[in-house]
């Protein structure tokens, strides 16, 4: 047979005729393989005999099963909503249709009908009720947490913690837990973006190897730097020799051993009880330094010293002092609110901000409309001033452009620096002959 298939191809040559040939031999045994197993397919296909795997499945048994299959898989015939039987074809086509068809859809009733079937219904909302329901209400009573009644995250919390301690108060301490004291990390003297960390470290949210190996995580859970076996929070920030090593560089060392008698929330807490408030937020800068010490060698493979990481926070701490210290300049007003601006009239605030180079300065300003929406800004970066009030002055130049730039008629434009004001007012700019009026304030 493979002969016949091999010689059906004309190509004579032997080395043209060897593609041909094989797909000759392939097509050949496709064809054959179809024909004489065609049958034994359709038989097995019918008869769905998984147990029947080896032997001669040419059998009476083999056929009889198939042959039961295709006669219990038919409807002979049905009965239809009258109860009367229907055997021939159509008629069953028909009442299977029917059935699908009606149950779908309405069978047009009536008034009478609609109200006895709405009677048998049990009252939920008595007559009181509804009327209740449709008077007039309102702002207060839909959030009468806010003074507005407008829902706010903030009011949902504090709503939230009232009930809390309602139940606590009343002994039920079975159903809830005891409330988690935040201000120790809300209240302390460190960047935002510190507060937040220490919060998620507080609630197991900080993607130690411990955390992520909970979280189904396929990854190997030691300690990189010191190769223990499991790297949890407490590891991190204390256990882990480089952390030990930090600490013993700080007065502080024997303080956070002794004080850590739980999780970070209960060592924040502590820590905020037993030392004074440098120490304290020194102690946050520390854990936070700890943390992206231990990201750069797992993201990057970037090492540092336990000395690099006590003197990083050290210059870290005293950079955030130094600027959230007001200016003490000459000139310089304390912060007032802002204020909506009159109608038709754009507010435009101006104002510098020194960095830890006293010699030079940020500038921006900010313009608003009366729905206190920013419309429009500008920033930019100075350096080499003279002094402080000259940084303020080039702030104010960025209000009289943005004034220009966007061609509003009406501006008010703000500082809090007395001599830029004094000076604006003194010697208008060039924008009154730009028929653009503006108003000049001091906050």
């Amino acid at each position: 047979m493979l002969a016949n298939f091999w010689n059906e191809s004309t190509v004579n040559s032997p080395n043209e005729g060897l593609i041909p040939n094989l797909e000759g031999c392939k097509m050949g045994l496709l064809r054959w393989s179809r024909k004489e197993f065609a049958e034994e397919i359709k038989w097995k296909q019918g008869v769905k005999a998984v147990w029947l795997v080896e032997g001669d499945q040419n059998t009476a048994l083999f056929h009889a099963k198939a042959s039961q299959l295709r006669r219990t898989n038919q409807i002979n015939r049905i009965r239809d909503e009258n109860g009367q039987w229907c055997d021939d074809k159509l008629s069953v086509q028909w009442v299977i249709q029917r059935y699908f068809h009606n149950i779908f859809t309405s069978m047009n009733p009536s008034n009478d009908e609609l109200d006895q079937a709405i009677n048998v219904v049990p009252v939920r909302v008595s007559n009181e009720i509804h009327y209740e329901l449709l008077k007039e209400f309102i702002t207060n009573e839909i959030w009468h947490y806010t003074q507005n009644g407008s829902f706010s995250v903030k009011s949902a919390y504090y709503m939230a913690c009232g009930l809390l301690a309602h139940k606590l108060k009343n002994g039920h301490t079975q159903s809830c837990s005891r409330p988690r004291d935040w201000m120790g990390i809300w209240n302390s003297r460190v960047p935002n973006k510190v507060k937040v960390f220490l919060w998620r470290a507080c609630n197991e949210a900080t993607p130690t190897m411990a955390n992520l190996l909970q979280h189904k995580c396929s990854i190997e859970v030691g300690c990189l730097t010191c190769g223990a076996t499991m790297e949890h929070s407490k590891h991190v920030f204390l256990d882990c020799s480089f952390a030990w090593q930090a600490w013993a560089l700080t007065d502080l060392q024997w303080s956070v051993i002794s004080l850590w008698q739980g999780g970070m929330e209960d060592l924040i807490r502590n820590v905020r009880l037993k030392l004074e408030n440098e120490d304290f937020n020194f102690s946050l800068i520390m854990s936070w330094m700890l943390w992206n010490r231990r990201n750069k060698q797992v993201m990057e493979n970037h090492m540092q010293t336990p000395l690099q990481i006590v003197l990083s926070a050290h210059s870290f701490i005293e950079d955030f002092h130094n600027s959230v210290i007001p200016s003490k300049h000459q000139g310089q007003c304390p912060d007032q609110l802002w204020s909506t601006p009159a109608e038709e009239f754009v507010k435009i605030k101006f104002d510098a901000t020194l960095s830890s180079d006293p010699t030079a300065a940020g500038v921006g300003a900010i313009a608003r409309d009366q729905r206190e929406r920013c419309i429009a800004w500008r920033t930019a970066y100075f350096s080499r001033l003279s002094d402080p009030a000259r940084g303020e002055a080039l702030a104010a130049r960025l209000a009289v452009d943005l004034c220009l730039q966007w061609k509003w008629g009406k501006c008010i434009i703000e500082g809090d620096c007395i001599e830029v004001i004094r000076k604006l007012v003194t010697s208008p700019p060039s924008v009154q002959s730009s028929r653009i009026l503006v108003a000049l304030h001091l906050v």
